[in-house]
């Protein structure tokens, strides 16, 4: 059993490796190409002459862009950054750093390729119709750091608008949490099973 100054330096020691491991790594997200590049001819397929084809392709066929782009498992984190969770007072320019964060828990578990999107202005109206934008590279669409009440009209008017799944981090994401701790819970006590039946 640990004691207390112990538990208390476990706790410090990740704040202690935060800086030199983000200077080492420039953050945590990085973009890479899906495909091996060894020499130009190479190149002329997926660049010109090559990428023609496609085009063509999803031209004919709207519905061929998920097939043959990363549309479909490309997620964009796109902070508003009128209310950042844990990190309020250094909102502003430290939202790169936090919403890095979001990419590999996204990344690693579900294998989606995240892309954190930090907005500049914060004004709804504005900001909307820039998130809106986005919309043609995307599959999906996490929305964070929202004050309310307008989250929910945010990601009402998005989602009214917008053809890609759209979810707010706070809400969808905070709920989804609280479910499948409820649900680990009631497996530990063995009344999974019962627990959403039928009356």
């Amino acid at each position: 059993m640990l004691d207390k100054e112990e538990l208390l330096a476990n706790a410090r020691e990740p704040a202690k490796r935060a800086i030199p491991l983000q200077t080492f790594h420039k953050g945590k997200v990085q973009l890479l190409p899906t495909c091996s590049i060894r020499n130009l001819s190479v190149f002329s397929i997926w660049d010109t002459p090559g990428i023609v084809e496609p085009c063509k392709a999803i031209s004919a066929i709207p519905s061929l862009v998920s097939e043959h782009t990363n549309k479909a498992n490309c997620i964009a984190i796109v902070p508003y950054g009128t209310r950042v969770q844990g990190v309020w007072r250094y909102r502003t320019r430290s939202r790169p750093s936090r919403h890095g964060t979001q990419s590999p828990a996204v990344q690693i578990p579900g294998r989606a390729r995240c892309c954190p999107s930090v907005l500049k202005h914060q004004r709804s109206g504005k900001t909307d119709r820039t998130t809106k934008s986005l919309e043609p590279s995307l599959g999906g669409m996490n929305l964070e750091d929202i004050a309310q009440p307008k989250c929910c009209r945010i990601l009402e008017t998005l989602r009214q608008n917008m053809t890609i799944p759209v979810w707010h981090d706070e809400q969808q994401g905070s709920a989804t949490v609280i479910l499948t701790g409820s649900l680990n819970a009631l497996n530990l006590v063995g009344e999974a099973s019962t627990a959403f039946a039928s009356p």
